[in-house]
């Protein structure tokens, strides 16, 4: 059993689009549930017949995310954003991924371009993490399996047993790096981080923030200075 959770702000047609990709690739031991976090009137549900977890309210991405694994039952949670739409076969290849652990899909942009929005993250000494493959040409050079530094929040398949050992996204992130934080706290606790490059999904990048917004910049950089004071070496905060 899977349990999907998809998180979305706004719905809408990118909503629709993915609800839509996942339908006939559940199986009947699935759930697939949709969490709000928005105010209420902000999020178009029309078109959406799936269970909903309406927050009321905008508490930002990993707080979004832990109210879904907490109403949730299933050993493996696959955690997407609301802008990103599977390809034929996307569960099939995760359902594969039995060790408990942390699961990368192939994750490409969704402009029909063939390239790559990213094959999981690494990081630099800084606590800044870089996307393995971003704008690339998709190819035979990514089809390998194999581990990554972390995976990305955008579509990551996560056991529930590595949340019951490390916990769930540290709320006080927000948003951005919570996927790294969890990411590095599995990796401490032993569990492997693996690249499925067989799950394949579309990603509308920055749909949700934008790609280059003020309260994403500001985010994306508070939440690097943590993860590295939190996680990286002392030599590296020194240096």
């Amino acid at each position: 059993m899977i349990s999907v959770v998809v998180v979305t702000h706004l719905g809408g047609p990118l909503l629709r689009a993915c609800l839509g990709s996942l339908r006939g690739q559940l199986s009947t031991t699935d759930e697939l549930l949709v969490v709000v976090s928005a105010n209420p009137g902000v999020c178009d549900l029309s078109g959406v017949s799936e269970p909903v977890l309406d927050l009321r309210a905008n508490p930002r991405f990993a707080a979004a995310a832990n109210a879904g694994f907490r109403a949730t039952s299933g050993q493996r949670v696959l955690l997407l954003n609301d802008d990103t739409r599977a390809l034929p076969g996307f569960l099939s290849a995760l359902r594969g991924c039995t060790e408990p652990g942390l699961y990368q899909p192939r994750i490409l942009l969704a402009d029909g371009s063939g390239r790559l929005d990213n094959c999981g993250h690494g990081l630099w000494p800084d606590g800044f993490n870089w996307a393995r493959g971003r704008e690339d040409q998709d190819g035979a050079s990514y089809d390998e399996p194999g581990p990554v530094g972390a995976c990305s929040g955008a579509a990551m398949l996560i056991h529930r047993a590595v949340l019951d050992r490390v916990g769930l996204f540290d709320e006080a992130l927000q948003a951005f790096g919570e996927d790294v934080d969890l990411s590095l706290r599995a990796a401490r606790a032993g569990f492997p981080l693996r690249y499925v490059p067989e799950a394949r999904i579309e990603h509308h990048l920055g749909a949700s923030y934008g790609r280059y917004g003020a309260d994403k910049v500001f985010l994306v950089e508070r939440n690097r200075v943590l993860l590295a004071a939190r996680s990286l070496p002392a030599s590296a905060l020194l240096g």
